[in-house]
């Protein structure tokens, strides 16, 4: 799994993961909101997760929106599911680390052109959590709208 979701989510160490930890308590110094760091445990379970995001009804929502028509090149669409649960790493003090059991998931996905008449979507990027910031799985679209 390369690219970004690769690196940050998936592949990364779990001293990598207490140093992003770090970096994100370091900025509540100057007013900022700590956000526990999140990661799959292994490539399998990532793209597992993933697939059910995009197959679960807020996916599937969000995939019609970018598959309408007038929707722009490069929309982008945020997509938070439940899953079937799995294990991530979890970093929620910036010297402490663990795996817990969780069922959330956010997408960021966007809507590519490639050749002639060919819209894709590209998945930026996907990573567990451990809250839906609308209390309920939900997608938001480029105009930030939750639906």
């Amino acid at each position: 799994m390369p690219g970004h979701t690769g690196e940050k989510h998936v592949l990364i160490t779990g001293d990598a993961l207490l140093e992003r930890g770090q970096a994100a308590y370091d900025k509540t110094r100057n007013g900022g909101v700590v956000k526990p760091m999140t990661a799959f445990c292994d490539t399998p379970t990532a793209v597992r997760v993933v697939t059910e995001a995009l197959n679960a009804p807020e996916g599937q929502a969000a995939l019609g929106y970018l598959d309408g028509y007038g929707v722009f090149v490069g929309a982008r669409v945020t997509i938070e599911a439940r899953v079937q649960p799995f294990r991530a790493r979890f970093v929620p003090h910036p010297q402490s680390k663990r795996t817990i059991t969780i069922d959330g998931v956010l997408l960021l996905v966007e809507s590519i052109w490639e050749g002639e008449q060919n819209y894709k979507i590209h998945i930026h990027t996907g990573f567990p959590i451990l809250a839906f910031s609308r209390g309920q799985p939900a997608w938001r679209d480029p105009l930030d709208r939750w639906h």
